[in-house]
Order: C-alpha cells, then structure tokens, then sequence
C-alpha cells in the first residue's frame, strides 16, 4: 500500500522538523541572552548600591535557596535528551593484531597432509595460528561497539586475514527488559561451554583446544540466530540461555542438500540447531572463586561426501546430532597481581543417522569426547607462565550395528611464557607437542616452537570473567 501527501501535510510537516532542528539552537540562544542579561543587572546593582552583610537564616526566617543549575549542566541535559545529539552514540572502535614467529618439526606440505581421526570429514588439520614455518600474519580483528538508544546495543567484529575478510559477529542486545532477561539476535558465536564465546586474544593459548576443533571445526560454533537469557535474582551468579541458530555448523550439524541412495533430503531453511546453557559462579571467601556451566547442543546434522584420504570420513549422511559440554574453572587471587586459574572442559558429542558411501546406504552411529584441563599462573605484574592437556578420550563408530573402534587417547601437550609490556600488548612464547594428527593411517607427532605478538589499539570492551 502507498500514499502520497497533500501539500498542506508536507507544509506541516517540514515546519515541524524544521523546529525541531532549532529548538536545541533557540534554547542555548535564550539561555545566553538570558545569562548575558543577568550578569548586566548584578553588574549594575553592584556599582549603584552599597554592599550590605545579609542576613542569617536565622534572622530572616527564611532558609538560602538551593543553588542554581549551571548552564553546562542545562546544555549536557539537553543534548543527552536531543533526538538530534549523536555524539554519544560514536562506536568504540578497536584493532587487534596478531602475528607470529617460528616452525615445526614438519615441512609445510607434509603438515597440510595431517588428518584429524575425530572429524567427521577427515579433512586435513586446521593449524590456525602459525599455519606456516617462519613468518605469519595470523589475522587482523576490527570490533565496533556502541548504543543505538536507551534499548539496543550493537556489536560487529570483522576478522581479516591474507586469505580473505569475514564478519566474526555481528548482532544487537537489548537493555533495560524487565525481569533480569536479555535478547541478542544476530550472527555471534554461541555461549556453549567456557571457551566457545571468547575471541582467539583471549585464549590462554594460542591454538582452539582439540575437542573444540573436532566437535565444532576452525571457527566455533559461531551462528545467525537468537538468544534469551536470564541472570537470576540470587546471592550467588546464576545465567540460564536459550539459543535458537540456523545450525550450518559443518562439524557436527548442517542444513545441506544431500541425496541417500534414491532419497533426496531437501535443504533446510529453518532454524536447525538449539542451544541451552545455565552458567554460576561462587565466591569462596575473598581469594577463591569457582564458575561452573553445564551446556548442551542439538539440532539436525547433514553432510556431503567429500574427497578425503581418511577412511573415517563420511560419505553422504542426514540424521540428527547431540553435543554436551561440561566446564569448571577455579581462579585463586593470591594479592593484587598473583593469581592461578585452572580451567577445564569436557565435551562429548553423539551422532545417529543414516549414511551413504561407496552405493551402499546402512545406519551410523558416533560416539565421540574429549577434554582439555589448562593451569595458569600469573606469578608476577607483567608475566604468566601455563601449561594445558588437550586429549582424546572416545572415537566410536557403529555402522549397522557393527562397532569400529577410531584412534583413541590422542593428546596433545602445550607450554607457555607470557611477558605483558602493558595492557594493550602480549608477547607469547609456546611450545606445542601434537600427537592427535594422522599421516596415512599413523599417528605423527609434531613438535612445533613460536613467539606471538598481539597488538590492542582503541577502547577495547572488558571480556567474560
């Protein structure tokens, strides 16, 4: 339906506006005549009288006046409340970089050769950080944050790296709903477990734990959707949250086409994948602190056959995926700057469905977890020294209910040193030992060595705690 305005509507309404942009400008005008004005009179009434002491209040029955507002008080007020006024609505715009130093006891073609036994594609290893010997340009973080009004935030971070650019998240919460309750919709990464919703600069670690990137792949879970959560009215610290995700998560869910034997399964277009969490936290007197979660993820999981040389990998398959996590971090305040942080996760992930390779069609079944337990200790103002595990605990495969037992108790070991010239800067040296990644069916380790910079500029908004 379209309409059009009468001329006197479009008359009306170009008044309107047009008094609306200077009201702010004939009110600041009226206020400095005004003040211009009662400064000639006290001017006057000082030169033609002569000064006399006042009275007490005690004398004069009557109490002082309350002080005057001043005039940059009145003009702050009037721009807060002008529609007009964005000023106070510039984003905070920051910039992290990364880069790193070092190498491998693998050639890089050799590495790019690495297969992961707890994909479900079996596609080569995701080195992330350092993904080269020698010099890397890991990525360039561009974040933007800032109140659109008195009911929405906005937040966007757009990740850049040699190979491309891409938008990391981007999504509005609201403010102020009553109840304690919170509405985010956008493109964000999901708050499953303890590590899934941090950015890479704020990982203990330079690498994204095993089990996090076999479960979930290079990226997280990070989603479009919709998420409601609730802190709760107690003594304690006590977050519960739902989230509804379009699901194209290719490790352990999707929403692809795919075809099984004779049988084409449709695309699907609707929210494909629910996430529930409750997050606590308890203070244990005034050094110790303990946070726990407990979260779950399910939702539909289809995939499309891919070249692969891993025997593991799958074919076409369609059917439904449950991942549950489970984390406990303990944080121990020794005075102002000392402090150990041990941080654990176990995730565990169960597949069921129906699967296609080589023409033959027959039932699949997963099981598969792991975990990683992370210890760190920031011993002095500027230094941190830790240490993590991350291990493969179960890798079970059932095909028409025939079990096939995958490689399991893949761990991998890593070491680090951190110096902190200040809060906008990070030197990182770590040390990686990989025993979870195969090269032709044999499990290899890789012993890797670099130093990380990490670079903040502009205001950067404070992290989880």
């Amino acid at each position: 339906m379209s309409f059009k305005l009468q001329p006197f509507s479009k008359t009306v309404l170009v008044l309107a506006s047009f008094f609306c942009l200077i009201s702010p400008v004939a009110a600041e005008t009226e206020n400095s005549e005004a003040e211009t004005q009662s400064a000639q009179d006290s001017d006057s009434t000082l030169i033609d009288q002569p000064s006399e002491e006042e009275p007490s209040e005690e004398e004069s029955g009557f109490e002082n006046p309350a002080p005057e507002t001043d005039l940059n008080t009145l003009q702050s007020q009037s721009l807060l409340s002008s529609p007009f006024n964005q000023q106070i609505f510039v984003p905070n715009i920051s910039l992290i970089l990364d880069s790193s130093a070092g190498g491998r006891s693998l050639s890089n073609q050799d590495a790019s050769g690495l297969v992961s036994p707890f994909s479900l594609q079996g596609l080569p290893s995701e080195h992330g950080m350092g993904s080269q010997n020698g010099l890397n340009f890991n990525y360039a973080e561009l974040s933007l944050q800032a109140p659109i009004d008195p009911f929405f935030d906005a937040f966007a971070s757009f990740h850049l790296q040699p190979e491309g650019f891409e938008i990391e998240e981007a999504y509005f919460s609201t403010r102020g709903l009553p109840g304690n309750f919170q509405l985010k919709g956008g493109k964000f990464l999901s708050h499953f477990g303890r590590l899934n919703n941090q950015h890479e600069h704020f990982w203990n670690f330079a690498k994204r734990p095993l089990v996090y990137d076999g479960l979930f792949g290079s990226e997280g879970l990070n989603e479009m959707g919709l998420q409601v959560n609730w802190v709760a009215p107690l003594d304690f610290f006590l977050n519960l949250g739902i989230e509804a995700l379009q699901g194209n998560n290719s490790e352990s869910f999707g929403t692809s086409e795919v075809h099984l034997g004779q049988t084409q399964i449709a695309e699907n277009n609707l929210p494909n994948l629910l996430v529930a969490y409750a997050k606590g936290s308890v203070d244990l007197g005034e050094q110790f602190v303990v946070l726990g979660g407990l979260s779950l993820a399910q939702g539909g999981a289809r995939q499309a056959a891919v070249e692969s040389s891993n025997p593991s990998a799958l074919g076409n398959f369609a059917g439904g995926a449950r991942v549950y996590g489970a984390d406990l971090t303990l944080r121990w305040f020794q005075d102002s700057y000392r402090e150990v942080l041990w941080q654990t996760e176990f995730l565990h992930r169960s597949l069921d469905g129906q699967q296609e390779q080589g023409g033959q069609a027959y039932t699949l079944r997963k099981e598969q977890s792991g975990l990683y337990s992370e210890l760190v200790w920031r011993f002095a103002w500027q230094w941190r020294a830790g240490a993590r595990l991350d291990l493969i605990t179960q890798n079970q495969t059932w095909q028409n209910q025939s079990l096939t037992a995958g490689p399991t108790l893949l761990p991998r070991y890593a070491a680090m040193l951190e110096f902190h010239p200040s809060e906008f800067s990070r030197l990182r040296l770590e040390y990686n030992l990989d025993q979870s990644r195969l090269a032709a069916g044999v499990a290899t380790p890789v012993h890797e060595l670099f130093l990380q910079l990490n670079l903040s500029m502009g205001a950067h908004g404070a992290h989880n705690f």
